[in-house]
């Protein structure tokens, strides 16, 4: 008895040996398909040929120096970062009030309320662009404001799934024994609640932010001269044409993005230890 069961010991640990390899080459494969593209970006941003050929014969910066000293793209990096310095502290306020509201009071329609606000991911971007701008357009509203607008409905559900999952670890015995020594709700507010959830609204911030840094569909839809974020830019230099510089523009792109994922997750585990 003691030989088949070897027999099958042996058996079922080379089928898992042998199903390990598979998964490891298959999840290799995976990765490659994902990251070479990025990587011959990288790559083609400091081709000196003038050319998109793969592999470059020669080394450069001068796409990155052709970025940084072109009035369009410096207008369009100051946009990106102005509208986003102002959509981000909107939505993270609208979303933390919200979700405040749901998680500590009772009233009809709660469930709705909260479908409503996490329900935008589910419609296509192109169908909000093309709502919204038709809202903006029977209300008058124009220009920059409008384009703020845009990024603050993009990026509040994300926001407020973060909220939610921020509250949800929240010890709402703190506010009560605040509250028991005389502070009222405001002052609860102010010196309980918010230093509480700080770690979380730092990182709905950080994600927010990212968010309205990357958003595309719906700025397009509702851009003017004067608000040409930094994806509108790239879109529109693709369209002309593909040069060099392109990449160099999708890979400050990609590092700031990249930078402020890391950012988010560091704050998010920083926040899981706390908690």
């Amino acid at each position: 008895m003691i030989k088949p069961k070897t027999r099958t010991f042996g058996m079922r640990h080379g089928i898992q040996r042998h199903g390990g390899s598979v998964i490891h080459a298959f999840t290799l494969t995976v990765l490659l398909l994902m990251w070479f593209p990025i990587a011959t970006l990288v790559i083609l941003s400091v081709s000196g040929d003038g050319l998109l050929a793969f592999p470059p014969q020669s080394l450069t910066l001068d796409w990155y120096i052709d970025v940084f000293t072109s009035d369009r793209a410096k207008d369009a990096i100051f946009n990106t970062l102005k509208i986003g310095l102002v959509a981000t502290p909107i939505s993270i306020t609208v979303a933390t009030l919200t979700v405040i509201g749901i998680e500590k009071y009772e009233f009809r329609g709660k469930p709705l309320v909260l479908l409503l606000v996490i329900a935008k991911l589910l419609i296509p971007g192109v169908v909000g662009a093309v709502a919204v701008f038709q809202a903006a357009e029977a209300i008058g509203i124009q220009g920059y404001w409008v384009v703020v607008l845009v990024h603050v409905i993009a990026t509040l559900p994300f926001a407020s799934l973060v909220m939610l999952e921020t509250f949800s670890n929240f010890d709402e015995s703190i506010e009560a024994a605040a509250m028991d020594l005389g502070a009222n709700e405001i002052t609860t507010f102010r010196t309980v609640t918010i230093p509480n959830m700080i770690t979380g609204i730092i990182a709905a911030t950080l994600l927010t932010f990212t968010f309205s840094f990357n958003e595309f569909i719906y700025t397009y839809f509702v851009r003017n001269t004067g608000t040409t974020t930094l994806p509108v830019y790239l879109w529109n230099r693709i369209t002309y044409g593909l040069d060099p510089s392109i990449n160099a523009i999708s890979v400050i792109f990609l590092v700031v993005a990249t930078a402020l994922i890391a950012l988010t997750a560091a704050v998010s585990s920083v926040r899981k230890l706390i908690t």
